[in-house]
């Protein structure tokens, strides 16, 4: 069947150039490629994981972001959180965890809670290393958190 889109448009692109065609995204044999990551369990049931370039590899293992902020869903003093892969201090790939907390709430509150949530659900190896407080986490224009640019801060500013 035919594709669901024709390619991807560029803000500066003009109507007339033909859409982009990401070789990684549209597959030669006609299927395109959402980067989606998705998880059967025994039921059979599908669940979203996330995007397989958000997939965080640390020790040779992948690790999904969703799985860790899944954990943290609920808790009174965090109003959002996002998992990145950033680096320790001796070059080492680290779990980096940036945590919104909820209005009101005390930030190192909300990191404590994270810290024993995610140490009573999580394996040692899934937990994050670092964990940093973030007043609000950027966004696309249709509201995806923009990982890339957390990934850059932690560039910017590695400890």
């Amino acid at each position: 069947m035919p594709s669901v889109c024709a390619g991807y448009r560029a803000a500066d692109d003009k109507p007339s150039d033909p859409p982009h065609q990401p070789e990684e995204r549209f597959r030669p044999d006609g299927w395109f490629a959402t980067g989606d990551e998705y998880l059967q369990d025994p039921d059979g049931f599908y669940h979203h994981r996330g995007r397989t370039g958000d997939m965080l590899r640390v020790s040779g293992i992948w690790i999904s972001p969703a799985e860790i902020e899944d954990v943290l869903a609920g808790i009174r003093s965090i109003s959002e959180t996002a998992a990145v892969l950033g680096e320790s201090e001796i070059g080492l790939a680290e779990i980096v965890l940036y945590i919104v907390p909820a209005p009101g709430a005390d930030g190192s509150a909300a990191v404590a809670a994270a810290r024993e949530r995610l140490s009573r659900a999580l394996p040692p190896y899934k937990r994050p290393r670092r964990f940093e407080i973030a007043h609000d986490l950027p966004r696309t224009a249709t509201g995806k958190v923009q990982r890339n640019k957390l990934r850059e801060q932690l560039r910017r500013d590695p400890h």
